[in-house]
């Protein structure tokens, strides 16, 4: 049989091919796809098929855990910035919890220590502001760690459990200027994670290694990664 014309217009013609997807990755999500891809003698974008089809369009263990690994860091990480002693971190799965940091001093614990001795009311008031902040910002880090360095976070339980966290903490902020407040926060938590990269990198790694770290580990981690909050800022007021 012979057609004849139809008068429609040819579409593209079928090239055989699946049409290509572009998508942009953070750059530790990216060299963890690369090494999985050496691992399985394979390409990048072979490889990230393999994972959607393995994880079933889910975020493979694996990712999840890097995750966590860096968000807990980041709570650790700022914490000793900021002079919060910290009993443990860990990435250890207990219940529902992907993981945790345990902070040493509660924020009464850290008022009586700014305080000291012969301290006068209207300075003990400012310590006690401080108290609240420093609490604040150290619940802050988990997700400022995803957001700045992994590029992305998940509104998890543990994201949320920091908000309900911090909810709680911001009830003695004056009501006036609370929101500004927790924004001015938030800002002052950002810039010490974007001055701190290597440490909560590092850590992050040690507790994928090792799954729990002591504060000591810690505080051996960023001093080896050379990153010194305090040197910073004398440097940006000098």
């Amino acid at each position: 049989m012979i057609a004849g014309k139809t008068g429609k217009k040819r579409g593209r013609p079928s090239t055989g091919r699946d049409p290509s997807v572009t998508i942009r990755l953070p750059s530790a999500l990216l060299e963890w796809i690369d090494s999985k891809a050496r691992e399985n003698d394979t390409g990048r974008s072979e490889m990230i098929r393999r994972l959607i089809e393995e994880s079933r369009l889910g975020v493979p263990q694996e990712i999840g855990q890097i995750r966590t690994a860096y968000h807990e860091a980041g709570h650790a990480v700022v914490a000793r910035v900021l002079g919060i002693p910290v009993t443990i971190a860990t990435i250890t799965k207990e219940g529902s919890s992907l993981g945790h940091v345990v902070i040493g001093e509660s924020v009464w614990d850290l008022h009586r220590r700014l305080c000291g001795a012969g301290t006068v009311a209207k300075d003990r008031a400012v310590h006690e502001a401080t108290a609240w902040r420093v609490h604040i910002m150290v619940m802050m880090a988990g997700r400022a760690a995803e957001t700045t360095l992994l590029g992305f976070h998940h509104d998890d339980k543990g994201n949320r459990q920091d908000k309900h966290h911090i909810k709680r903490l911001a009830k003695v902020l004056p009501a006036r200027s609370h929101d500004e407040i927790l924004e001015e926060l938030e800002i002052k938590t950002e810039t010490i994670v974007k001055a701190m990269p290597n440490s909560i990198r590092r850590v992050a790694e040690a507790l994928k290694r090792s799954k729990s770290l002591n504060q000591s580990r810690i505080d051996r981690i960023i001093a080896a990664a050379g990153e010194s909050w305090t040197q910073r800022k004398r440097r940006a007021r000098s």
